[in-house]
């Protein structure tokens, strides 16, 4: 059938690495993997004389060449999926991947950021009539308007340039609290502080950044910025062999120009941009399927290292294996079917089905620290006792499976990013709300009724029976 066309439901739930030492999976000292990963368009950092400019430089050389080594999936595949709107079931299928799997997923884009924030601003801008503010209070944005609007002049550069543009939901932080993050001062606006973004930022074009100042429940500012605007410094931290886990951004009074300023002090339209299904499906979409992809190669490594072990025959490790299996397998399904319930958006974007998409993002983030867990329990002893497991690796060396299962469960960056896809859209409670609210529970309330209103017909046919 057409419908399962690209779904491979015969395949293991796991993705078993390869023998110890020749894992298929890289270091992240060989993060990227070819010259194909490296983005059609220069990005400039900026030359303002300061002392860590010959180290951000040095970073963003390293993993360029870093880039130009090994096998990989073509980055203008990656640019062109990021900017599709899909419009078919094949299409949508197709945001299953993007950049988060390239050099199977250990390039600096492992995170998903830069997917995340290609599909947002896509889905935004085809449907920016509907989410601006005049909708609903009554009066639509005129066709010509939208078109012709900030968002889709910038939108149409970033395509024709092939930019690749990347985000976080960090908040932008001032070494004095009490300072706001924008100044306004002689018709201009300028951001000040520091935010964290992920490894792509030292290979991204565009930061789309959401800014909330002190105190704001949801952002009320955002601005599409280029990498190379003056007062916009980038800078590594953490990671091994030169290839940095995160990205610290520090805004030096970087004026942000008004052309690029997405939203301007509007709250509400902020969070119907990052809330609302037209918006944000795609997003989700793409993310709970990586979120699949890393957790198959967690089960994969957690089912290799208790064999090494020795754990494969303690029933306890067994049934931890089953229950993460069946976790995946849910997640799955869940995906399954928001694609089989995709339907049409006004724009005519193919959305998936909103309800399994929301039962799958939280599943994703739940399913993924159970991997990370599992992972810890069957390597805990290893990780204690033997050294080699934490241990540097050299340029172009491939981790042993226990180096593999530290990376993935026991190194900081582990335990990071762990974190980040549990709380990253405000964590598994968060996460269960968005069902209740969105749930039809009219569907629910009208069995319930239809189930008291056959006992009433049964009881007046046969009273006696009922009542005994």
């Amino acid at each position: 059938m057409a419908i399962n066309k690209g779904l491979e439901p015969q395949q293991s739930a796991v993705r078993l690495p390869d023998e110890v030492g020749t894992v298929d999976r890289p270091t992240g000292a060989t993060a990227g993997g070819s010259d194909a990963h490296a983005p059609t368009s220069q990005v400039s950092l900026v030359e303002a004389g300061s002392a860590g400019l010959a180290e951000q430089a040095g970073q963003r050389d390293h993993i360029k060449q870093s880039n130009q080594t090994g096998q990989s999936d073509d980055i203008g595949e990656a640019v062109e999926q990021a900017y599709l709107l899909p419009r078919s079931l094949d299409e949508l299928r197709v945001k299953r991947s993007g950049f988060f799997k390239l050099d199977e997923g250990d390039s600096p884009f492992g995170s998903g950021w830069a997917d995340y924030a290609h599909s947002l601003l896509t889905s935004w801008q085809a449907h920016e009539a509907l989410l601006e503010r005049e909708t609903f209070s009554g009066s639509e944005k005129s066709e010509a308007g939208v078109k012709d609007s900030r968002l889709s002049r910038l939108f149409i550069d970033l395509k024709q340039r092939n930019a690749i543009v990347t985000t976080s939901f960090h908040p932008i932080f001032r070494e004095r609290s009490e300072q706001p993050v924008l100044v306004a001062a002689s018709d201009v606006i300028r951001l000040q502080g520091k935010q964290t973004f992920g490894a792509e930022a030292l290979l991204a074009d565009e930061l789309l950044v959401w800014v909330r100042e002190k105190g704001e429940a949801a952002p009320a500012v955002a601005a599409l910025l280029p990498v190379s605007l003056p007062g916009l410094r980038l800078k590594g931290v953490g990671g091994t062999g030169g290839v940095p886990a995160l990205v610290e951004i520090t805004y030096d009074d970087a004026v942000i120009p008004s052309e690029r300023l997405l939203i301007d002090g509007d709250a509400d339209y902020a969070s119907r941009v990052l809330a609302h299904p037209l918006a944000r499906s795609l997003a989700d979409y793409q993310r709970v399927s990586r979120q699949l992809w890393e957790a198959e190669l967690l089960a994969g490594t957690a089912f290799a290292l208790a064999e090494q072990t020795g754990w494969s025959t303690d029933l306890h490790i067994q049934g931890e294996l089953g229950k993460l299996i069946q976790g995946i397998e849910t997640l799955k399904a869940l995906l399954h079917a928001s694609e089989l319930g995709a339907a049409a958006s006004p724009s005519g974007a193919l959305l998936p089905a909103l309800l399994p998409l929301q039962a799958a993002r939280k599943a994703g983030g739940d399913v993924y620290a159970e991997g990370v867990q599992v992972l810890q329990r069957i390597g805990a002893d290893a990780f204690l006792n033997d050294p080699s497991a934490s241990e540097p690796l050299a340029p172009g060396a491939k981790p042993t499976l226990l180096q593999l299962a530290w990376r993935l469960a026991g190194s900081a960056e582990a335990i990071q990013a762990a974190l980040r896809e549990q709380h990253a859209f405000g964590g598994t409670q968060a996460r269960s709300l968005e069902l209740y609210r969105h749930y039809p529970e009219r569907r629910l309330r009208s069995r319930y009724e239809a189930f008291w209103a056959a006992i009433r017909l049964l009881e007046q046919d046969h009273f006696e029976e009922v009542r005994q």
